[in-house]
């Protein structure tokens, strides 16, 4: 896991709990690297999470998009 070059704080995911689950992407049968983009790892200090999002679409609000 890469150390972020800066600190890095993860207020969202503590302080707004119930906004969010947490999140590991699922487990890949064959996997194989086909690019790799080493800016976009996972930094040391970080927790992934997924959110739900809501909105307006189409002039009507959709609470799940």
């Amino acid at each position: 896991m890469a150390k972020a070059p800066f600190g890095l704080g993860n207020t969202y995911a503590a302080e707004l709990e119930g906004f969010y689950v947490p999140w590991q992407g699922a487990t890949v049968p064959e996997p194989r690297i086909v690019y790799l983009d080493r800016a976009l790892e996972t930094l040391e200090g970080t927790t992934p999470l997924a959110q739900a999002y809501a909105g307006y679409q189409f002039g009507n609000f959709v609470p799940q998009l």
